[in-house]
């Protein structure tokens, strides 16, 4: 597997930053994701010195670069949050797998002038939205990893996989071809992330009840929130799409539904076209101008002794030992049988039910208490 390295971090010197989204502004809350990926990808387009990553909660930003920088921000910066209607939440203490996740999320970003956009995990030509029937295409996951020295590290691992877009006939059932609006639902899978969902209407246009006039708004809010780069022409279809867990749909153009996930098949021309895929993506990302956490993003291989250290690493995984019981050491089932039949003649003579006297005192129902005495040389004990 090729291993490049991106840049040389000093980690001392790293800082973060937790940014708040003002969901309330604007009406924002009814598409959260939407808006937390625009913000996230309009930070990185004004300022190529910085990594940023979405956090879980929709209205949050995880911020990270030079302390120097990033501890204490510009007026111009200050400026530009307000205008976004961002606030700055608190301060993070950075760590390697912090700047793996922001570097991941900018990667995906910084690819997308290259026509690499995101599919799921991995990255994809900007074929796949052409695509019409079944085909083999192919895929690359970019593996990030980041020493504990600072050095950043990419494995990108290539695969051929079969793509399957989601075509109108699909939707046909007995009585013929499906008509537009209402259908039976089908199960698909939505760019980008390959959400999980279920088709439950069609249209030949643009539907009504879609909060876009136009497909030419439409491409601006891919473009804009995904950054994908939509055909000019109209799509054959568009589906109303229905998220498990959810009530409302979301109009999806029939680009960017897909019948299945991408699938990893065998091919005999395996070797030949992931050799040809990676040496154009490793080609690409060294042509993106941009830094890394304010190091000029420079793809080199990495030294051998690097490449054995994190495979070293990564194979390391701690033996488990069998509990090896000594033979002297189980405890036979009748050890405590003598040991616990005195305190059973304790429990029957406390458990035993009282009377009440007339002075509202309790009364013993026998007359006389007896004393249990245990032997204590009868109970043997076992090593």
């Amino acid at each position: 597997m090729s291993m490049y390295t991106l840049a040389n971090l000093r980690l001392d010197e790293m800082g973060g930053l937790l940014l708040q989204i003002d969901m309330h502004f604007d009406n924002r809350k009814n598409m959260a994701y939407a808006v937390q990926m625009m913000l996230c990808r309009t930070i990185l387009n004004q300022y190529n010195n910085i990594c940023v990553s979405p956090g879980e909660d929709f209205a949050q930003i995880i911020l990270i670069g030079e302390a120097a920088v990033i501890e204490q921000p510009s007026d111009e910066f200050k400026a530009f949050l307000r205008s976004q209607r961002i606030k700055i939440s608190a301060k993070l203490s950075v760590d390697c797998d912090m700047i793996v996740q922001s570097l991941r999320f900018s990667l995906f970003y910084w690819l997308e002038s290259k026509l690499w956009y995101r599919v799921g995990e991995c990255v994809m030509p900007r074929k796949l939205l052409t695509i019409r029937h079944s085909s083999l295409q192919f895929r690359i996951d970019p593996r990030l990893n980041v020493t504990s020295e600072g050095e950043v590290l990419l494995s990108p691992r290539c695969e051929v996989v079969r793509v399957v877009p989601f075509e109108m006939w699909q939707l046909d059932d007995e009585f013929g071809p499906a008509k537009e609006g209402p259908v039976a639902a089908r199960n698909v899978n939505v760019l980008p992330r390959l959400g999980r969902g279920r088709v439950v209407a069609f249209y030949r246009s643009l539907p009504k009840h879609s909060p876009f006039s136009s497909y030419a708004q439409l491409k601006i809010y891919w473009k804009n929130t995904y950054g994908y780069e939509l055909p000019n022409e109209e799509p054959p279809a568009y589906l109303d799409v229905i998220f498990y867990g959810m009530k409302e749909s979301f109009c999806y153009p029939s680009y960017c539904v897909l019948t299945a996930p991408p699938e990893e098949v065998p091919y005999r021309r395996e070797d030949e076209m992931t050799r040809s895929a990676l040496g154009r993506f490793v080609t690409d990302l060294s042509s993106c101008d941009v830094e890394l956490c304010g190091h000029k993003l420079q793809v080199s291989e990495a030294t051998k002794k690097t490449r054995f250290d994190l495979t070293a690493a990564l194979l390391d995984v701690p033996p488990i030992h069998p509990n090896k019981l000594k033979k002297n050491g189980i405890v036979p089932k009748f050890a405590f049988k003598q040991k616990l039949q005195p305190m059973t003649n304790l429990m029957d003579k406390y458990l035993t039910p009282t009377k009440q006297n007339p002075t509202g005192q309790s009364e013993e129902t026998e007359e006389e208490e007896k004393d249990v005495d245990v032997d204590v040389k009868s109970v043997k004990c076992f090593k």
